[in-house]
């Protein structure tokens, strides 16, 4: 099976180990709104040319809103998007816990403001920060929509800094649609840790969410609904803070308003949430509510689920008095509750509330934490309460069982890796063990052309949105149907290529292709090929197969440059869309981009700190220290890490810069020779699992002398064909797949250089 590579992603099979950091793991399951159907489905390649021209249209400006949110001590980070002139910004409320409140707004420009963490929902995801703005200045802000978007396959982008804030790029675009609104807005906007808190975009350019978490498949993404916001506004910008899900380990507000039950998920019908356990000394054991008992309405507000009523009672204050109606053995009641706080109850590990006498109840699941406060994380529990729970139905922990449970994940079900799955199973390791074999199996199984294969991409098989955006490509896919081709190393297909003239030059990917017997599959043919030069720079390699009258790729005209947000695709072997995607982030050097090698942090009075230094990096070279503090670059007073770090990344390796920095009270100035940062590896090891959650990442991730990055997530083996704009010209060929949704491509203006440079040789 083929992972889906649809622009808006439909799904994706692959999940890897990082299922822990980023599942879907609530402890309930909430109502999903029915959504109205898109009335008209993509009907043709010109529906898809006024998409691009709409997202082309707000690109820049949201692109410009969206904003790095990082923590005045260097505890966390994430995104954010300014919503009014005045500087305020919403964002999610797990980074507010994670950055504390003193921040700094980082703008993609590297320019920053001080900001201040104003209020929170901690149960919905929500959060504000305020922004210093002088007197008279001018910031770029967007509008947000009055209320949830809630049509089904609408059209949505994703904005925020993935990975953490980098000067050498904008905040990258990803285009998706609405999958589904419950407590979150689910869609196949494909967003990765450091998103976190960044906005959610209708074509209008409007903010119609904010991220908060995701799951192992590229389908699985929730946003915090712009309704959190509207429904607690006032009370978070003047700085009113509740709830628990998502606040970090001691960020739970002693204040909060608590009933002090144990609840079910729901009764099933719709109507009422049903008591499980009841604390000692609590509000609702003061009020005589008992175990059994079905709460229907709080103020004569229905409640119909356990996080509605979460909802309902965290808009109240501790010590206010709310009316609570209930179902007692088909007998409703009503009875007055003062309510609690939570500090009034013992710590919620130390006691547990009274088990009801039945057996098909479901306790709440204690939930693992993340491993990084800046990742797009889901429900991270406050507390766990206890219960004392009743023997235990024996269950099957067999492979077969794993196998199945594993199939379920993968294809987007109901089931989760949790702390149940871990105990049904044994260990975290046999689940990740068998996951990953899973996972090799998946994309081992060999592709079809046919439009049955379309939809061996697609779990969804009944997704006729996703069909019909495919049907509407064929115009632009036939006419790189022919230049495309298979790349075969001893054989063994390891890489797409692109036939560059009629007498048989292919370019294709250098770093598959450095040992072994090369030949390209032409349709059934398969023919030889000779190597013409390398490029391992581009990562790219030049062939020529015996074979005359192939028709070339037809290149992009230079004069109209690719424009940020605008829709592409690419194709496979047979001339199969593999994808839509828009163009995330415009042409950049990944090259030679200038590196000192050093962990920096926050100071007091300005500058930067100097952390670790790496060894045999320039800054070793000339000298430099843990513990030093960095204040000049050239002369120019730095005042944070997130400015040096923008002006280091302006030089190019090789360099020579003078830093000044300040040791033992004196300071003392230096000039450095700027190294290069090495390449491959996809950064630190968490990142890269991460990002491999949604299929295998390419050998090499970076160094390329001009790269353009767009957001369809390619296999590996899918590079080296062609990228295409929606007139069927060909404005890159794809390199690496070099994260959950970042690929790189060499623009098609470099690689007529280097086929021109070959031809004057």
């Amino acid at each position: 099976m083929k992972i889906s590579t649809i622009g808006f992603r439909v799904v994706s099979p692959i999940g890897i180990r990082v299922l822990l950091l980023a599942m879907l793991l609530f402890g309930t399951l909430p109502t999903t709104t029915v959504l109205a159907e898109q009335p008209n489905k993509v009907q043709s390649l010109d529906d898809l040319h006024h998409l691009s021209d709409q997202i082309v249209s707000i690109a820049e400006n949201c692109v410009q809103a969206t904003v790095a949110v990082i923590s005045a001590n260097a505890a966390g980070a994430g995104s954010g998007v300014i919503v009014n002139d005045k500087g305020l910004i919403l964002t999610a409320a797990h980074v507010v816990a994670a950055t504390g409140d003193d921040v700094f707004i980082v703008f993609n420009d590297g320019s920053r403001r001080k900001g201040k963490c104003l209020g929170a929902d901690f149960d919905r995801d929500a959060a504000m920060i305020q922004m210093e703005v002088k007197p008279g200045e001018t910031v770029p802000y967007v509008d947000v929509a009055d209320s949830d978007l809630t049509t089904k396959n609408a059209w949505c982008v994703s904005i925020g800094h993935p990975g953490g804030f980098d000067p050498t790029r904008t905040a990258p675009l990803r285009l998706g649609r609405i999958l589904s609104v419950d407590r979150f807005v689910n869609t196949d906007c494909a967003i990765v840790g450091g998103d976190s808190g960044g906005p959610l975009f209708d074509t209008k350019g409007r903010v119609i969410g904010i991220h908060s978490n995701i799951g192992a498949s590229l389908s699985q993404n929730r946003h915090v609904p712009v309704s959190a916001f509207h429904d607690y506004w006032d009370e978070m910008k003047d700085g009113q803070r509740r709830g628990r899900r998502f606040a970090a380990n001691g960020g739970v507000d002693p204040n909060r308003p608590i009933l002090g039950t144990q609840l079910a998920d729901d009764r099933g019908d719709g109507n009422g949430v049903t008591i499980v356990g009841i604390f000692e000394g609590s509000a609702a054991e003061k009020a005589g509510l008992r175990v059994g008992d079905a709460i229907i309405s709080i103020n004569d507000v229905v409640v119909k689920s356990r996080d509605e009523l979460i909802d309902v009672v965290g808009r109240f204050k501790a010590g206010d008095n709310i009316k609570v109606t209930f179902d007692r053995k088909n007998d409703k009641q009503t009875i007055e509750v003062t309510l609690g706080k939570l500090s009034d109850l013992a710590r919620p590990q130390e006691q547990s509330p009274r088990r009801p006498p039945l057996d098909d109840e479901k306790p709440e699941r204690s939930e693992p934490e993340a491993d990084s406060k800046d990742d797009c994380v889901d429900d991270v529990a406050g507390m766990v309460f206890v219960l004392n729970q009743a023997p235990e139905p024996e269950i099957d922990g067999s492979d077969a069982a794993l196998d199945k449970f594993l199939d379920d994940v993968l294809n987007g079900g109901k089931s989760k890796i949790d702390s149940e799955a871990v105990k049904r199973f044994g260990s975290m390791q046999r689940i990740l063990g068998r996951l990953k074999e899973r996972v090799r199996d998946r994309i081992a199984v060999p592709r079809e052309r046919s439009t049955q294969r379309r939809t061996s991409r697609n779990q969804t098989v009944d997704d006729e949105f996703f069909q019909s955006c495919l049907d509407a490509l064929e115009p632009v896919t036939t006419r790189a149907d022919d230049a495309t081709v298979e790349i075969l190393v001893d054989g063994e297909p390891v890489s797409l290529g692109t036939v560059v003239s009629a007498d048989g030059i292919v370019v294709t990917k250098d770093t598959e292709t450095k040992s072994g017997a090369i030949s390209v599959r032409f349709g059934k043919d398969i023919v030889d090929a000779k190597l013409i030069a390398r490029s391992a720079d581009r990562d790219l390699a030049v062939f020529k197969v015996d074979r005359n009258g192939l028709v070339p790729i037809e290149w992009a005209v230079a004069e109209q440059p690719t424009r940020l947000g605008s829709l592409l695709t690419a194709v496979d072997k047979d001339g199969e869309p593999l994808g839509v995607g828009l163009v995330s982030v415009l042409p950049r050097t990944l090259s030679k981009v200038g590196y000192l090698g050093i962990a920096t942090g926050f100071v007091d009075g300005g500058g930067v700190l100097v952390g670790d230094v790496v060894n045999g990096s320039a800054a070793e070279n000339a000298g430099l220290k843990s513990r030093d503090v960095i204040k000049r670059l050239n002369g120019k007073l730095v005042d944070s890490p997130v400015e040096f770090s923008y002006l280091i990344q302006k030089f190019r390796a090789g360099d020579d810069v003078e830093i000044s920095y300040r040791r033992d009270g004196q300071e003392v100035a230096v000039k450095v020779t700027l190294g290069a940062r090495s390449v491959g590896g996809g950064g630190s090891v968490r990142a890269r699992r991460m990002n491999e959650m949604s299929g295998p990442l390419s050998d090499r991730d970076g160094g390329f002398p001009e790269a353009l990055q767009h957001d369809i997530p390619l296999l590996p083996s899918d590079c080296g064909g062609p990228l295409l704009d929606l007139n069927g010209r060909c404005i890159g060929i794809n390199v690496s797949r070099a994260g959950r949704v970042k690929t790189f491509a060499i623009p098609s203006s470099d690689i007529q250089t280097m086929l021109s440079e070959l031809d004057s040789e």
